[in-house]
């Protein structure tokens, strides 16, 4: 994703919870979007990333409470990448 903002300041306590909300969106581009929104955070975020995880813990509640997406792992696929 191009953005005219560096990643690295970006206010991760507002961002990375919305991505991770938009794992809900079925339909293109915004299910693009929010994947690739996580993707560029987790992967550059360093020590921002760990503070956040308490907020996320709503938003991937949402998306596996979501009917239809129960089988669907965007989630974990996604938040693993922070390992």
């Amino acid at each position: 994703m191009i953005s005219r903002v560096d990643v690295e300041k970006l206010d991760y306590h507002h961002y990375l919870p919305l991505f991770f909300d938009g794992l809900r969106e079925t339909t293109h581009p915004y299910d693009f979007f929010s994947r690739a929104g996580i993707r560029d955070l987790l992967g550059r975020g360093g020590d921002k990333i760990l503070p956040v995880i308490p907020q996320l813990i709503l938003p991937i509640k949402k998306v596996k409470a979501k009917e239809g997406l129960a089988e669907r792992d965007d989630c974990g696929s996604e938040a693993a990448r922070v390992g």
